[in-house]
């Protein structure tokens, strides 16, 4: 069994502050680190690391930081057969969390954008009957409905977090 994750891959940067500031404010950080994110990277190291073949298809850009984001998939172990360059930068978060935890982001998915429905039926019709397709949100609703319909149509397991949330991904729910 294979699982097949479909979902992008962000740089996060984070910034560790008091208290989150109001609109307007400027504060300064006590900390700040670089790590690498996005539901997908996320779930496809997650389930790396639990010793699971796993199948990442995605996009980075091609500037230096995508490049680093590559590097870091890869040093978890992950298959990047699947993982395509685009011209431009790299999706990213910028993550500001409080002394108690509680956080705002902001977050680009440009990048993740310029999959398209053809590149996820190539990629699926690879795949075997009982996989799993692992996907989030992060696409069209047209490219998201079509891989949850490619996935049925190959009788793969499908695993569908919809955040974030699009409004016609009501479609998708059956």
């Amino acid at each position: 069994m294979t699982v097949h994750v479909f979902g992008n891959v962000a740089v996060d940067e984070f910034f560790h502050v008091k208290a989150i500031p109001a609109p307007g404010q400027s504060v300064r950080a006590r900390a700040c680190h670089r790590d690498l994110g996005g539901k997908g990277a996320n779930q496809a190291i997650t389930t790396a690391r639990a010793g699971i073949d796993v199948y990442l298809i995605s996009f980075v850009g091609d500037y230096d930081i995508g490049r680093w984001a590559e590097r870091q998939l890869a040093s978890e172990g992950l298959e990047l057969k699947g993982l395509a360059r685009c011209h431009g930068p790299s999706d990213a978060s910028v993550i500001v969390v409080d002394e108690s935890g509680e956080n705002i982001v902001v977050t680009t998915d440009a990048t993740a954008g310029h999959l398209t429905s053809a590149m996820v039926e190539a990629h699926i019709c690879q795949a075997q009957a009982g996989d799993i397709l692992l996907l989030q949100g992060n696409f069209s609703p047209t490219v998201t409905g079509h891989a949850l319909q490619c996935g049925r149509t190959h009788g793969l397991t499908q695993v569908f977090n919809p955040s974030p949330v699009h409004p016609e991904f009501s479609s998708a729910w059956s």
